[in-house]
This record gives C-alpha cells, structure tokens and sequence, in this order.
C-alpha cells in the first residue's frame, strides 16, 4: 500500500463531512490503508478521538486540520476583503501538534469572522514540527492556478515554502471531475517543479462509500437549510468525494504515480505520539505564599485540613474510627498523586462558601471520602451512611478523581471565574459537548431537506419512541413499518426514502456547544495540549468533549448549576428578613416525622427530585422515615431497576409481603438494609469483601468488571468469585446465587454516596416546604420567574394551599415574587414584576426607581413620570393587561383602550397636559367592564403566558368529578402509555392532510396550570372536529405520552364537550362552606359599581372566594380571581349592601 489519505474530513466538519469515526477506521482497515490523517474544516475538534480508534487498530494516525487564511489578515474583518483561502496542515511530531493547536486556537480566539482565520504571522510563529499542503480549489494556490495566472501562484506557493521550509510543503493534485481543477492540474505540476517542492495525491474525501453521495447532498441541505430541489444550493459536483481506495485514486490521476507515492511518504514523516496515561494536574499554592511549590509541604497541608476538620466534626468516641479512615484515605490520595487536586477543590469550595455562594451537600462518589467531609468539600458523613472511599478512589485502579460541585445555579459564573483568575486564564476553560443527530432530528432534518412538511416529519418522528433508533422502530412501531413497506408519500418523497437517508446520517455530530458544567484546569497554558475556541456567549472552551479531555489526562471537573441551592439560599435569608429566624440548613433535625409524611403524602411539588408521578408512587410505597430511605427512592428509581421489578420487590420486602433472603450470614449485613436486593454499586463491593475475601480495592474493579456485561469478564469473575467463596467455607451453590444476585442487579446499582448527598437534598427541600412554606414558594417562583408552566405550576400549588397570590401592582411589587402581610395580618405573595412579557429589567429598574421617589396615584400619573427609554409601549401594554392599574380603581379594558387611543408614541417627559405617550391625559376614561372572564383571561394569558388570576377552567372544575376525569396536569404523574379520562381547555386546534391523505388534529389541552399538546388520529378525528372552533372544555379519553420530561396526550375517544353556559348550571360535587354572591345589572358592573366593590373588597382581604351574577340575554355567572379573595365580615357584608342593596348580597 502506498497510498494515504492526506485531505479528509470527518463528522467533526460540523453538517459538511460525514464521516463517523469508527466506521471510517473500519473502512480504511478494510481497504488496506496503513495511516489516514484527519483534516476537519478549521477545527481539531476530533484529533483524538481519531487517534486512539486508529491506534486501537493498529493503524497510522496523521493529526491535521484544514485551516482557513484570511487574505488581509486574521485581524482585518471586512466582507470586501474577500474569503479566506484552505491550507491543508499535518503534525509531524509533538511539537508539532502543540503548533497546530495554537494555530487553530488562534483562528477561534482572535480571528473569528464567519470563520476561524489565521493568517501568514500565525503561520510563521507556529511553523514548526508542521507540513503544510497546498489544499483544494479553495486553497491560496489551486484558486490562482485554477484562474490561469501560474505567475502568481508560484509567487503564493514559494511564500509558503519560505514559511514552512522546503521539505514540509506540498502541493496538492486533486481530481474530482471539476473544470476548474482540470485547468489548475498542469499549472499546479509545473510550479511544483519550479519551486522544487513535491506532489501529493488528495481526494477531499467527505464521506465513506460512493453510494453515499445522495445522503451527503442532504446533508449540506440541513446545513444550509436549503431544499433538495432548490436550484442554487449547495452541491459537490459529482460522486468523488468518498474515501478512495488506492486504484480509485490512480484512477483519478493516472499521471501522477509520483504524488500518489508522495502520500506514503508525507505519512511516514508524520510521527505525533500523544503523551496519554500521563495526569496534567495543576499545581497548589497557597494564597500569599512565597516559597515554590512543594509536594511535601501541601501533603502536610491537606494532612491538617483534613485532621483539624475531624476533630471539629467528630465526637471524641468517633475521633479513633474517623482518624483511621482519614488516615487511609490521604495514604492512598498521596500514593495516586491527587494531592494537590483535592486542595485545588476545597480551594474553591471554601471561596464559594466564604462568597455566601450556596454549596451543595455533595455529588456522586466524592461524597464517600472523609478527607471531602474534614476539609469542607462535601458536608455527607461517609461514617453514618456507611459510604465507601474506595468507590471514589481505589490505589490498585488509579484513574482521575471525580470530584463534581454542585453551585447555585445564578452565582456559579463567579466559580468559574475565581478559578480562571487564581489558576490563569490560559490554563483554565469550559468544555465543550457535541449534539448528535438522534432519531427524531434526522427523521425532521432529512425530511425539510426533502421538501417534508414539518407537520409531516412531525407525526413521523412522534411516532418514534423516546431514545430508540431509526432500525429499531421500523421494527417495533407497527404504523412506521408499514408506511416504510407500502410506499407511503408524503409531499412526493416516500417514508423509506425519508429513513433510508435518515439513517445514513443518524448519530453524526450536528452541533457543539458548551458542557452545562464541564471547567478544565491544566498546568501550563492548555494550547499546548489542546485546541481552544469560544462558545456563542465568548467564553473559552477547549474543542474536545469531556470523555476526550479525560482521555488526555486533564484535569476535568464539573461545576454544575442546581437551581435548587439558590431555591434553598433564598429562603433561607427570607425567614431571616421576614420572622427574624436563622436556620441553618445544614444542621437541621433530619429525622422529623411531618418531613416524611409530607414526602409520603405525595404533596411534593417543589421538592428536590420527588415532583415526578414516578417518584411520588416510589415514595408512597416506601414510606421513608430516614435519609437512607429516601437514599433508596432515589437509587430506585431509575429505568433498569424499574424495568427488572426491583422497586416492587423493595416495597413488598419492606411492608412484609415477600420474604427476605439473605443468602448468606456473611453479607446479612450488607443486604438487611435494602432488604436483600442489591440497590448500590457499594454492596456488590461490601458483598466481594465479606464473602470471598476480596480486598476492597479487589472489590472495586469486580464491581466495575460486572457493569461491562462483558461474557468473558463475566465467566472469569464468577469463577474468582466462587472459588474465593468456597475457600471461606461457603457452599458453592450459595456462592453461585450470590454471584448470580450481583450480575444481575450490576448493571442497575446506583452510587450510594450520590444518592445520600441527593437525599439531604430532598430532606432539606421538603423541610422548608414544611416549616416555612410561603417563604419556599416564593423562592421557588423566582426561580422560575422566566418559565411559563413552572410558574403556572407553582400558582396552582399556592392555591391548594390557601395562599393568596397577589396580582402586579404598580406600586407594591418588586422586580420578583415577593412575601407581602396584608391588611388583616394574613401573608400572600406578591406578583413580581419581572414575570411579565415584554418588561426587561431595565425598564423595572426605572420603574422602581421613580416610583421611590413617591407612589403612582393613577395611570396619567404613572404616564407623566415613567418617561424612560427602557418604558417602551410594549412594557407599558403588558403591565395593564397583567392588572398592574387595577388597585389604583383603574379597569384594565379601559385603560388599555385609553392608551392605544393614544397611539402610543414614545414617552417624552413633560409636565403639560399631555400624557408622555400621546393624546391629552385629561379626556375621560371609557368605562369597560375588566371582569367578564374570557377578556381578562385574555389578557393575562398575553401578559403571563399562562391563565393566572381569570382561568376560564375554574367554571369547569365542579364536573371533574362528574366524569371522573383527571385535570390536564394530572397527567403529569402517569407513565407513558397510560390510559386516562382527562378534561381541558382546547384553547388551540387545527387539522392537517398530508398529501398522502393521512389527516389528524393538531391541538393543546391546558387547565389553570398546565398545558400539553394533544394529537388526534384520524380514526377519531370526526369526533373531535365539531369542537375544534367552539368554546368549552372537552373530555376525552386518552393516552399519556412521556418523550423524556415532555408531556403529550394522544387522543383515544370523545365523551363530551362542556360550554361555559353549561359549565354555569352545574354545581360542585361538594360544598363544604357557603359562597358570598353579589347580583349585579350589566350597567353596574360596566359602571362605578363595581368599582366600589372592588375597591371596598380590597380592605377585607383573605381567602373566600366569591361570585358576580349579573343578566343580560343570558344569565353569567364569573368566579372572581384568587387576588380579589376576601374575608368575610359583618363588615365587609354591611358595606356591599349599602353599595348593592340587601338584595343583592347573598351568602349561603
């Protein structure tokens, strides 16, 4: 073989090659290739991953990458400079590859315009250890060539020889059946002769087999968002872009003996070894120390951290067992060399906490270590929770420590940014994660490509189950095999040309982005191990995910956000500011009863990890009443322990319905419990130690060895096993049960130290929720202040607990949700203004600040004074509709049409008669009712998103019983492909027909917290038409769908539809206390009336609710919203009178 690929790009050409690694190395095996190189479109983002897959099979890897040179400059960023030029660059040594790495970085971090440049001084800085070859049409000297002026080219060429030398360039012959490159080949020859420089033979190879020529063309389709059938898209001109073999290649340039054999050569120049099994950690010095790093100095170091924090923490009948430990546990940390790793994460950990940045309690097996819990790392105790170090880190296994934080999720920046300051910012970056083309993507990519309707490619990949890949549901899904089978069309491209492409492209990297947690830190400037680029918001990110960063031996932790820290931090400050209470959170009794039953009782919304229907059916079976109870919940429920019946045997053990088996008194311990089913990946360990005698670094890598289900493994470990058993008197059939108890629960075992830091978590949450729930709530709404359903999903859950939510007011709301005492001493939460559409904090921020100086005493006034740009009309529409006048007397409705009959023009501060956004401030405002239910929902669904203090599914609510229907967000706590009887809103609906004549309705069903698309076949489409453009609420039954964390519903059978007259005679199924209702004439409720009775309501508020009854051609009866809620009082009940007369007040 003397031909090598030297120009070829792999899936790591984001949307351009498709090449997938594995299959590539395979191919090349296959056709008799000794070396490849890998040269991705300005990027290294594959390097090593191509490396080790090659190296694996006993094949050459050549590190490259096919840079972009920008014409006038990597710095210059000017259309009209016309595009960079390729060059095609190979590392022949380390050092090379170092170059190359800074080379490309340099591209990324300086030179990015449209794409990352770099320019001739990058070249020169970085040119050695580095080949450079000439590239394709697109290089400098091939486009010249290709023009016919061989003058200039030659003078290009020559600076590039003078650049990298004269052994290291290269020009490229390529021949792709293009006419430009026909006319360059000659001229390309000739100059290479001129200059002395040698030839190579290059394909620029983008896929693997020519066959596959039609699935590339779609793929440049998605990347470009074109059409197939669009004349001017983006094309490769012919099939000759695959990876060819050697007699293709001669094929294809049959003059060109010499440069075909020049491959080999350029190859064997190519000598990159990477300097893996090696750890590239940083190194630790002290804050304000002047001596040099010292590895005995910060061995002592992490010596007295650790013994000082033991001595704080421990008892002094533990101090012996827990210096033990410690003492084990720095041993082994000293033997694999972390040291200085475990002090560079207390560093931050204590920065963090010193900062008032919520830490979490711990996260996965970390959590294990003593020397974690002495030195301020995690707060789990490994000794009360039994917890295993040497799960985390085992001398007889030395691999990188995995020690991941969990931070508050709004202050985590600031981590991150301590760490880039202490350890130097060209040591420290994010890491990036690549997006693959799953199923569903491809089946909605290729279908655009192919001209698809995306309501089409829609119901296609919804018919895909969640996490199953395009073969297997042509197999599984009954409906998309005989679409495939018979030929189906839809918009002229069959369902089998649809999958056949979309399976040619499933699993190809799509995308990358930033990892949600990954920082790396190294020990010198990372450039000098790996490529670096920035991410859409600027920050500096390395070009490998986190598997290839480890690989590499750096040091990669994960700073994970967890929006629940910050949930519990401002809480927690809020009791302080609000009832003068401190609570330590990390000290609170962890054994109270109400906790539990309040976890039991299912009442878990805003619970950390127990909001799920699953987890709240796991945790009523289970009943915890301890933190390794709610340990087991969390272990439990996970999808193979679901699916092997773990959960069920674990609750029918516990609750005495299924004997418990041991197996052996050498391990009752370990199993008793979790009741003889094996739920950590620390038992298997514990069960390896007390029965076959292993050491529990042996231990660990049995545990690891049975995970792989690898058979070989298997049947080697299961004879160690047995034979170590019986040597310690156990009997081989006991022996072999056991062994079979481990393999089978191996690959479900969860990390027990996760699961306890998790369900201190749990605990924590649910131990707020119990002592001061308003509080919670409030925390937990700002939390999700910019998400519609979690908001919608906390107001219901306010509601079910009697505490008012208050609607915006312009003068009593803040930037968020906030706890506010009303006039009888009751407390509800106060609308925050930054939940509202349309307004940025900025334009709060004025608001706020102006209104400081005074209150706002009615809308002109509000006008006259919030003149600020960041006031714009949208910001100003969306706090009337949200309610935001309405406790200064003003109506919505009529305010709203006040403003737009101003115009709206931009505010100008002004004290004249005229309002800063138009039209005299002094006209008369028109009086429009702001009550009637459909309009103020309206309204509020523009202004929230969501219904929040006028749902119209409030009248319907009475007939849930009726039909014994759960309400749409019900469905939320059903497994997929449960049948359910379900009641909603149908506030969108629409038909569609494909052209192959499948119709069916695309529609959402929501109730006042939750909405959901609900999708109706055609079979029973014509029951559910007749509804689709009425008013009502609809019951149907239906089928839950769960993709991943999304909710739909698929439609089985209509029952009935419910309109609001009919909604209005219905009464509830039970009433338990009489209901205050006020009879009103139309007039007075568009007239002052109901002014004053608002206005008087306002003083006497509470948590009654209460009914208008006013006539026109139809009775109407409206439900008033939760804010309006009232107490009733003689008072309040002497005054309506007054204002209604005796007659028209009624509370029975």
């Amino acid at each position: 073989m003397s031909f090598v690929h030297l120009h070829l790009h792999t899936e790591y050409s984001l949307l351009d090659g498709m090449n997938k690694i594995a299959p590539l190395v395979a191919r090349l095996k296959e056709i008799g290739q000794t070396a490849c190189a890998i040269t991705d479109h300005g990027n290294m983002y594959g390097v090593l991953d191509f490396y080790l897959k090659m190296k694996d099979t006993g094949l050459k890897p050549v590190i490259g990458s096919e840079v972009y040179v920008a014409p006038n400059g990597r710095l210059e960023k000017d259309k009209e400079a016309g595009f960079p030029n390729h060059l095609i660059l190979l590392a022949k040594d380390f050092k090379g590859y170092q170059n190359l790495s800074h080379i490309v970085s340099v591209g990324y971090l300086e030179g990015f315009y449209y794409k990352p440049r770099v320019d001739y001084e990058t070249l020169e800085k970085y040119h050695e250890g580095v080949i450079a070859l000439s590239a394709c049409l697109k290089g400098e000297v091939a486009e010249t060539a290709a023009k016919g002026d061989e003058e200039k080219a030659l003078g290009i060429a020559r600076k590039y020889q003078d650049i990298f030398g004269k052994e290291n360039y290269f020009i490229e012959l390529q021949n792709h059946g293009i006419e430009e490159e026909l006319r360059a080949l000659p001229i390309l020859r000739s100059i290479a002769k001129r200059i002395g420089a040698k030839t190579v033979a290059t394909c620029d190879s983008h896929y693997l087999r020519k066959e596959d020529y039609a699935a590339h063309e779609v793929l440049l389709c998605v990347q470009t968002l074109q059409k197939m059938t669009d004349k001017d898209r983006m094309s490769f001109n012919g099939p000759y872009y695959h990876v060819m073999t050697e007699d293709e290649m001669r094929e294809r340039l049959p003059e060109d003996e010499e440069a075909i054999q020049n491959t080999q050569l350029v190859a064997d120049m190519c000598n990159v070894e990477m300097p893996l099994g090696i750890y590239h950690l940083p190194r630790y010095i002290e804050e304000g120390q002047t001596t040099p790093w010292d590895a005995e100095v910060n061995r002592q170091l992490l010596e007295k951290m650790t013994m000082d924090g033991i001595q704080r923490l421990y008892p002094p009948e533990q101090l012996e067992e827990a210096t033990a430990r410690a003492r084990m546990e720095l041993d082994t940390i000293e033997k694999c060399g972390f040291v200085d790793y475990f002090l560079i994460v207390q560093d931050f950990t204590r920065f963090a906490r010193r900062k008032g940045i919520a830490v979490g309690p711990g996260r996965g097996s970390a959590a294990g270590a003593i020397v974690a819990y002495a030195t301020g790392i995690t707060e789990v105790e490994p000794l009360r929770y039994n917890l295993l170090f040497e799960r985390f880190l085992n001398a007889a296994r030395i691999s990188m420590p995995d020690i991941d934080m969990d931070f508050e999720d709004a202050r985590r920046g600031e981590v991150i940014q301590y760490v880039r300051e202490r350890y130097g910012e060209s040591s420290v970056a994010q890491v990036a994660t690549f997006g693959r083309m799953e199923a569903k993507q491809a089946v909605r990519d290729v279908g655009r490509a192919l001209g698809m309707l995306p309501k089409e490619t829609d119901l296609i990949s919804k018919l895909i189950p969640f996490g199953t890949g395009l073969e297997d549901a042509l197999t599984t899904v009954e409906q998309l095999k005989k679409m495939y089978d018979d030929g189906t069309k839809l918009s002229g491209t069959t369902v089998k040309e649809l999958f056949d492409t979309a399976m040619k492209l499933e699993g190809v990297n799509r995308n990358f982005s930033t990892h949600a947690a990954g920082v790396v830190i190294a020990d010198t400037e990372l450039t000098n191990y790996l490529p670096l680029q920035r991410d859409k918001d600027g920050n500096v990110i390395t070009q490998w995910d986190h598997n290839l960063v480890e690989a590499f031996g750096l040091l990669k932790m994960d700073f994970l956000g967890l929006s629940y820290l910050g949930v519990i931090q401002n809480t927690v400050k809020m009791v302080k500011e609000q009832l003068g209470v401190v609570v330590d959170i990390s000290h609170v009794d962890t054994e109270e009863p109400a906790v539990y039953n309040l976890i039991s009782s299912g009442d878990t919304v805003g619970v950390f990890q127990m909001e799920s229907g699953g987890m709240k059916g796991v945790a009523s079976g289970i009943r915890p009443t301890s933190i390794e109870d709610l340990t087991a919940i969390i272990s439990l429920y996970r999808p193979g322990t679901i699916k092997a019946g773990g959960i069920q045997k674990y609750i029918d053990r516990k609750n005495g319905k299924e004997k418990v088996n041991y197996y052996h008194p050498s391990i009752e311990g370990v199993l008793k419990p979790t009741y003889g089913i094996i739920v950590y990946q620390e038992q298997i360990m514990q069960i390896a130690n007390r029965m076959a005698g292993f050491t529990m670094q042996e231990a660990d890598i049995l545990r690891k060895g049975v995970s792989k289900k690898k058979a070989d493994i298997l049947a080697k470990q299961r004879a160690v096993f047995v034979e170590k058993s019986i040597e310690k008197g156990v009997p081989k059939k006991t022996a072999e049960d056991v062994f079979a108890l481990i393999d089978f629960f191996a690959g479900y075992g969860f990390n027990k130290s996760h699961g306890v830091a998790y369900a201190i978590m749990v605990y924590r949450t649910a131990w707020l929720k119990v002592h001061y729930l308003i509080q919670y709530l409030t925390a937990l709404m700002n939390s999700g202040i910019d998400t519609e359903d979690r908001l919608k999903e906390l107001v219901a859950e306010c509601r079910s607990k009697r505490i008012p939510v208050l609607p915006p007011d312009i003068n009593k709301s803040d930037k968020l949700f906030a706890v506010e005492t009303q006039a009888d001493g009751s407390q509800g939460i106060r609308f925050g203004l930054l939940a509202i559409k349309n307004l940025g904090s900025k334009a709060i921020d004025e608001i706020m600040e102006e209104r400081s100086n005074r209150t706002f005493s009615t809308f002109k006034d509000f006008q006259r004074r919030s003149g600020g740009s960041k006031v714009n009309r949208k910001s100003v529409e969306c706090l009337i509709k949200a309610g935001a006048f309405e406790n200064l007397g003003e109506d919505r409705v009529a305010v709203l049409r006040e403003f737009n009959n101003q115009n709206g023009k931009a505010p100008v501060a002004d004290d004249s008669g005229t309002g800063l956004f138009g039209g005299s401030v002094n006209e008369p405002v028109v009086s429009v009712s702001s009550c009637d239910m459909v309009g103020a929902a309206a309204m509020e669904k523009e202004a929230f998103g969501f219904f929040c203090f006028c749902s119209p599914f409030q009248q319907y609510e009475p007939l849930l019983a009726k039909y014994k229907a759960k309400r749409v967000s019900e469905c939320a706590d059903c497994d997929d492909g449960t049948a359910v009887t379900v009641m909603g809103l149908l506030t969108s609906a629409k038909t569609a027909k494909s052209k192959a004549g499948h119709a069916y309705g695309k529609c959402t069903l929501e109730d006042d917290s939750r909405k959901v698309e609900l999708i109706v076949f055609e079979y029973v489409l014509g029951q559910f038409q007749p509804c689709f453009d009425r008013e009502g609420a609809i019951v149907l039954e239906a089928n839950v769908r769960m993709d991943g964390d999304e909710l739909s519903l698929t439609a089985k059978k209509f029952i009935d539809f419910v309109t609001p007259e009919q909604a209005k005679g219905s009464k509830p199924v039970s009433v338990t206390h009489p209901v205050l209702k006020l009879t009103m004439t139309e007039q007075q409720v568009n007239g002052e009336t109901l002014k004053n009775v608002l206005l008087l309501t306002h003083h006497y508020p509470g948590k009654e609710h209460w009914r208008i009854l006013y006539h026109n051609t139809t009775d109407h009866c409206l439900e008033v919203g939760n804010t309006h809620w009232v107490t009733i009082t003689p008072e309040l009940l002497k005054g309506l009178a007054e204002i209604l007369g005796p007659s028209g007040v009624d509370y029975s």
